[in-house]
């Protein structure tokens, strides 16, 4: 053994002080890696939890909009089909009403007293009334003519009332094989020339005429322009047969610029609305470009056959009854689109609202999330850090504690041992007695062993 000052290397004190140092770095570092592990562990499960936590909300707040988008924007879109819808059934009622009256007129002359009906009285402006006008080359003073006028004037008081009690209704009005109009309205004053005489219509020749001579039945005409106010309307009309024979056709005006100016107003940021026609073509749009803007009629493409299969798909289903939602592109946005048929028409009412604009609840949220996620891992990275620095500092105060333990314990056991060495080997020539001392006094081993010498001594 090697003495260095006071410690002995190799010595029991050393061998002390290397076995509580042994233990005391072994348990250090064991509980350093199960700390480590666990902190590991714990900040792992916490961003797998976070990253399910995000990944469910996303699926949770898509999934809630689509069912808002899909129950919302269907119940919304459906509402609104079913009121254009209503209008045009009362549309189609109040034709049917005069087309029956008409007939009667026609089947029973005799049961009805001829009724005067008079030329455009501009002094009527704004007022319902009736008025009577006639082809070019007609002779609205021919007998023949005037029989039929005096009947048609029955008509007159229903045309009227039902003018005044549907606002919706822009004109009624009967065109008979002669060439002779009974329109009632409240715009005479659109009836008179620049001479301040009626103008002559080609009864005959007119769109609404023609369309249902050609159906023989009653029937909705396409979208027109009115040319007496130039707004845009839709008639529905309906001939009148007696014997085989055509007599005239009945026929009822609904403007429809309240409707397209609603369609054109439903442009947002967050989507727009259109309407097809029977033949899958846009009608009525607020868009000015792409697939969903209105063209010449003979221009317009048919939907239902739309380079996008999916879309074509979705409109013959719409306009079949088959209600659903879809999911596509179109003037580089994404958008939701659902829709529904406005049956007595034909029509369809498409809804398209902004996929990005449903989608920002959920990104709100998430982002939301996002924050508060990061707030809780650098509250989390803080406090374990702070946690790291204070289980170090304890360490190292364990250490010290542990070592300074260590070196006075060994110094404890050693200290009685090296006395006792000492006074061995001073044991020579007169002084061979060993004896007993307090330091020996330790109340273990070491004392049996100086009792041991003293009395071998």
């Amino acid at each position: 053994m090697k003495r260095i000052r006071n410690w002995v290397l190799g010595g029991i004190q050393q061998k002390v002080f290397n076995l509580m140092l042994f233990t005391l770095i072994f348990v250090i570092a064991a509980y350093t890696i199960i700390i480590l592990q666990q902190s590991a562990t714990l900040t792992r499960l916490s961003v797998e939890n976070n990253e399910r936590q995000q990944a469910a909300i996303s699926e949770i707040t898509s999934d809630t909009m689509h069912s808002v988008v899909t129950g919302t924007l269907g119940r919304v879109t459906g509402l609104e089909s079913t009121i254009a819808d209503n209008l045009f059934a009362d549309l189609r009622m109040d034709v049917e009403l005069m087309e029956q009256f008409a007939r009667e007129l026609y089947e029973h002359p005799h049961n009805y007293a001829a009724m005067t009906v008079s030329p455009p009285d501009p002094e009527k402006a704004g007022i319902v009334s009736s008025q009577y006008l006639g082809e070019e080359g007609v002779d609205l003073g021919d007998p023949e003519h005037l029989r039929e006028l005096g009947r048609l004037g029955n008509m007159t008081s229903l045309m009227e009332a039902l003018l005044a009690n549907e606002d919706y209704l822009g004109a009624c009005y009967i065109g008979t094989e002669n060439g002779t109009l009974v329109i009632a309205d409240e715009r005479p004053e659109t009836k008179i020339d620049e001479n301040g005489k009626p103008i002559r219509i080609d009864v005959r020749n007119r769109y609404w005429y023609r369309t249902a001579v050609e159906a023989g039945e009653l029937t909705f005409t396409k979208v027109e322009t009115d040319i007496f106010t130039g707004k845009v309307n839709i008639t529905c009309a309906c001939p009148i047969y007696l014997n085989g024979k055509l007599k005239a056709v009945v026929g009822a005006d609904l403007f429809l610029d309240e409707l397209k100016a609603a369609i054109e107003a439903s442009m947002s940021e967050n989507g727009f609305e259109v309407i097809l026609n029977e033949e899958g073509k846009v009608i009525f749009s607020p868009q000015t470009v792409g697939l969903f803007q209105v063209f010449p009629t003979d221009e317009a493409p048919d939907l239902r056959q739309a380079v996008d299969q999916d879309l074509g798909r979705f409109i013959r289903q719409v306009m079949d009854g088959e209600t659903d939602i879809l999911e596509f592109r179109t003037n580089g946005k994404e958008y939701y689109a659902t829709g529904s048929p406005i049956g007595t028409l034909g029509w369809t009412l498409i809804s398209l609202v902004d996929k990005e604009a449903t989608d920002k609840p959920g990104q709100m949220i998430l982002g939301s999330y996002d924050q508060i996620s990061q707030d809780t891992v650098t509250s989390y990275n803080h406090n374990l850090n702070d946690a790291k620095r204070r289980i170090l500092i304890l360490i190292l105060i364990v250490f010290i504690l542990a070592a300074t333990s260590a070196n006075i314990l060994g110094k404890r056991i050693v200290k009685p041992l090296n006395h006792m060495t000492h006074r061995i080997r001073t044991l020579t020539g007169k002084h061979v007695l060993f004896e007993m001392e307090d330091e020996y006094k330790t109340g273990d081993e070491i004392e049996e062993l100086a009792e041991s010498f003293a009395k071998l001594s």
